[in-house]
């Protein structure tokens, strides 16, 4: 999983109080697959939906992934040490079962240290000091990057808590679901100056696309006796998305409690650590489970020397973020804000609490949007790398809606950076299968993809088809395409069982055998015809016929057949071509039936065959004859070709027609001398029988 921990943005002024401008792309998360790792590099199986600043503490989090998990523990995250760590992601594409209590108590971030030792009755406030300093507590680690100038005084870091400030003035609470609470006053000999931290800011989750946030750690306390401590850490991150969650064994905890500050004694006390955040994205939630993400108390005074001195503020509670619209009723949450810290010789009045402040209580925000890994679990197949080494592909994915399906366009960019390196265009279908599909009956899916603009490489594309429910999840249709022209591509689906319905996925693999250059834009038009039965090879070899007819070279097939929606494919293999093109269109197409005709249709679909390294490579056109109804047979398809040259003739050409289930059931040649064929417009020499 890659998460990013700051980059929220705060003002520029010396006296800005640290209360953050712009979150930024401060939270974002999401899975990914580790494809391969190079050195420092490390390339991803998927090509990113959201933004990250990588200076901006991204990290990558091994996470526990799989078809089903079952977590038995306890489970615990190391912590986070300013690069990484704090944090547990689990994703299943079914289930995950809980049998155990999760904990990231106090793994985000940490809470700021105490000043150094300084005993004259000086006050202070700055808000921003550097740090190691005698007049401030170093502030509570949070959400915002912070220069060597801003490490101490009273302000925040976003939702950090800010230092305690002199003499002996309580550190602040860090902030997260809730704002931190704010320190208490300077020692009373000094005078009744409230200049403890100020509490770290809560932060805004959006719904729509939400972001997790570590507890804010708590602002260290002023001290001059050596007795104050480092303020309360904040709490982790939880993440688990999967279909199905349920809590077994009674009732677990799922905890990301913000934790205590110490006792101070007769200095200031530093705050309290925020809560974390607890995500769960799932259809179902069931079993007896608690989700806390508490925050911590401040420190307290314990024997005090003349009256009163700061206590540390309350950490704010955190956020449990849910999927779903309501709390499960076996579920409970808690988020409860961190309490001030007290003077403990006071039992009542103004000095108990010396102008310390409790946290802010947490957030449970519902209906928020994740990533359905049994979907994503198919679309983590393309290869990307660091957009400046590399050249970019964006592609754009269009489908059209025949009877079941209507999605699109989509945009994807594609990166590669090296050679031979794979990448994927995934394009995936809602609704699924008609759930009245039968056995054996044929789902036929017809692939359209074209490019902008003239290209000086040739990159590939292969196409998969996977299908949940009721269908075979496997290589169905490969075929390999050199991106100079457009082509129409098909795969069918065979149901083995009654179908049950699912999810439709189009894989287009894009590998990379020249050197890119971008930008190249694709477009697809997929179409979904339900109960299609295919034109059958024969059962002995189907008779082709190939003639000329002044105009147009013919190709003739005879074959068995069934009726139904069909689909045709025709392939161009072309040969030792030497310089500029050959177009190839096909004008029409059709089916007859003792020798009358049943459905015709004009076409003008055209492949350019302009292969400047003499190798061999495929071009395809594709043609839909639909609503066949004669019944069971031999026919005759009837493919009207014309071919239009321009330049040298050197060429040689070959089609090859496909089944809609890519069965291949004729072969012919146009040419009966690769250097004679179309060496004069009214050649008639390419006349053949199979």
């Amino acid at each position: 999983m890659i998460y990013q921990a700051k980059g929220m943005s705060l003002g520029d002024s010396a006296a800005d109080s640290g209360t953050p401008i712009s979150q930024g792309t401060c939270g974002n998360f999401e899975f990914a697959s580790v494809a391969d790792v190079v050195g420092n590099l490390v390339f991803l199986s998927t090509q990113l939906r959201r933004i990250y600043d990588v200076n901006a503490a991204v990290q990558l989090v091994p996470a526990i992934s799989s078809s089903r998990v079952t977590l038995n523990g306890p489970i615990t995250a190391t912590p986070w040490n300013g690069v990484a760590g704090g944090i547990i992601a689990i994703e299943a594409t079914d289930s995950v079962i809980i049998n155990c209590s999760i904990s990231v108590n106090g793994l985000g971030f940490v809470g700021g240290l105490q000043s150094s030792v300084y005993n004259n009755c000086r006050t202070s406030s700055d808000m921003n000091a550097p740090y190691p300093s005698i007049f401030y507590g170093q502030k509570g680690e949070g959400a915002a990057k912070i220069d060597v100038q801003r490490q101490a005084g009273r302000g925040r870091t976003a939702n950090g808590g800010g230092g305690g400030a002199n003499h002996n003035a309580g550190g602040a609470g860090g902030g997260n679901g809730g704002s931190g609470g704010d320190g208490g006053a300077v020692y009373q000999v000094c005078g009744v100056e409230v200049n403890g931290g100020l509490g770290g800011s809560a932060c805004v989750v959006d719904p729509a696309a939400p972001g997790t946030f570590f507890g804010g750690g708590g602002g260290g306390g002023h001290q001059n006796e050596g007795l104050s401590g480092q303020g309360g850490r904040g709490g982790g991150i939880i993440i688990i998305i999967a279909p199905t969650i349920i809590s077994t064994g009674g009732s677990n905890i799922l905890s990301s409690r913000g934790t205590d500050a110490r006792i101070a004694q007769h200095d200031g006390a530093s705050g309290g650590g925020a809560g974390g955040t607890i995500f769960i994205g799932c259809s179902s939630l069931s079993g007896a489970i608690t989700l806390d993400v508490s925050g911590g108390k401040g420190g307290d005074m314990g024997v005090v020397f003349q009256g009163p001195h700061g206590p540390g503020g309350g950490g704010g509670g955190g956020q449990i973020l849910l999927s779903l619209p309501a709390i499960p009723g076996s579920v409970s949450t808690v988020t409860s804000r961190g309490m001030n810290g007290i003077n403990t010789e006071y039992a009542s009045g103004v000095e108990h609490d010396w102008y310390a402040k409790p946290g802010s209580s947490g957030k449970v925000i519902f209906n928020c949007a994740y990533d359905d890994p049994a979907i994503e679990a198919y679309s983590r197949l393309r290869q990307i790398g660091p957009r400046d080494l590399g050249a970019q592909l964006v592609g754009t994915l269009d489908t059209a809606e025949i009877r079941y399906v209507n999605l699109g366009p989509s945009s994807y960019t594609i990166d590669s950076i090296r050679s031979q390196l794979d990448s994927m265009i995934v394009l995936s279908s809602l609704p699924s299968l008609p759930a009245t599909l039968a056995a054996n009956d044929t789902l036929v899916i017809q692939v359209r993809i074209c490019r902008a603009s003239v290209q000086q490489y040739r990159d590939t594309l292969t196409f998969y088809g996977a299908v949940a429910g009721g269908c075979d999840d496997n290589l169905l249709f490969p075929f390999t395409w050199a991106v100079t022209d457009s082509c129409f591509i098909k795969v069918a689906l065979v149901a083995d069982t009654v179908g049950i319905g699912g999810t439709t996925r189009i894989m287009a693999l894009v590998k990379d055998t020249f050197a890119l250059t971008p930008p190249s834009h694709f477009t697809a038009n997929i179409r979904y015809l339900s109960k299609n039965l295919y034109v059958a090879p024969s059962t002995s070899d189907p008779k082709t016929s190939i003639y000329f007819d002044g105009d147009y070279t013919i190709l003739k097939v005879e074959t068995d057949w069934i009726g139904g929606d069909t689909i045709f494919t025709v392939d161009a293999l072309g040969l030792l071509s030497t310089s500029n093109s050959t177009v190839v269109f096909v004008d029409s197409v059709s089916i007859s039936n003792s020798n009358v005709t049943c459905n015709s249709r004009s076409e003008h679909t055209t492949i350019v065959i302009n292969d400047v390294c003499a190798t061999r490579y495929l071009r395809s056109i594709q043609f839909t004859l639909p609503n066949i109804t004669i019944a069971s047979g031999s026919g005759y398809i009837d493919v009207y070709v014309g071919i239009t040259k321009d330049g040298p003739t050197r060429r040689a050409l070959a089609l090859s027609v496909f089944s809609i289930v890519g069965a291949e059931i004729a072969r012919s040649s146009l040419s009966t001398d690769a250097y004679a064929w179309m060496c004069h417009p009214d050649c008639i020499s390419c006349r053949s029988r199979k």
